[in-house]
């Protein structure tokens, strides 16, 4: 239960902020994930 409620804040996190599209792919800023993911 614990697993999926954190699930669910994620989401609603992601849904609140659209304008950030690099957010939706789940890695923080800063991270190398982060900045390959913006040059892709």
């Amino acid at each position: 239960m614990k697993i999926s409620k954190e699930q669910g804040s994620r989401s609603t996190r992601i849904k609140r902020k659209p304008a950030a599209p690099v957010y939706s792919v789940g890695f923080p800023p800063g991270s190398p994930f982060f900045l390959s993911s913006l040059i892709l």
